[in-house]
């Protein structure tokens, strides 16, 4: 399965055209992307997941996920007690406290650039920040976060997973 995040300028039928087109299926297919976020889960019919999903650092390959009609396409993950988690284009990340401010400010200009992200800014987020990752990035959420967790001036790091999913 897939979690899909369509370009919010494309229209229903353009979106189920696209789905057609490389053999999907909407798990759902009484949901409308285009009346909620563009955001839905499709089932993939013939070839392994893998070959859909957004490749970043290569924003050209023409892959579904890299089409001009999806911002991304990501798994979604199988969990213990037939649980899903769905992961999309945000990384959370909180820094240690010894970090001023003013330097969180610096470092997250830095990974910004460096990883060609976008900050998210929420007022529930507190102490944690939200970075977008782009396609052009040269990881996705989960592989930045497993990059990430290795930097010392961070002490929480983590994909912003979508949603839990019960199977029905």
């Amino acid at each position: 399965m897939l979690n899909v995040q369509f370009a919010s300028d494309q229209s229903w039928d353009e979106i189920k055209q696209v789905v057609s087109e490389y053999n999907l299926e909407f798990l759902n297919p009484d949901f409308n992307p285009t009346e909620y976020s563009f955001n839905t889960m499709l089932r993939v019919r013939s070839k392994p997941a893998e070959e859909y999903y957004t490749q970043y650092d290569s924003p050209d390959s023409p892959v579904f996920g890299n089409s001009e009609q999806v911002v991304f396409a990501l798994p979604i993950y199988n969990l213990p007690g037939n649980d899903f988690k769905s992961l999309n284009n945000e990384l959370m990340i909180t820094f240690s406290d010894q970090i001023s401010n003013e330097e969180e400010r610096r470092l997250v200009d830095s990974l910004k650039i460096a990883d060609k992200l976008t900050r998210i800014e929420n007022e529930w987020l507190g102490d944690r920040f939200l970075l977008q990752v782009d396609r052009s990035s040269s990881m996705n959420s989960l592989e930045l976060s497993n990059h990430y967790r290795t930097l010392n001036f961070l002490v929480r790091v983590s994909p912003n997973f979508g949603y839990a999913l019960q199977q029905y």
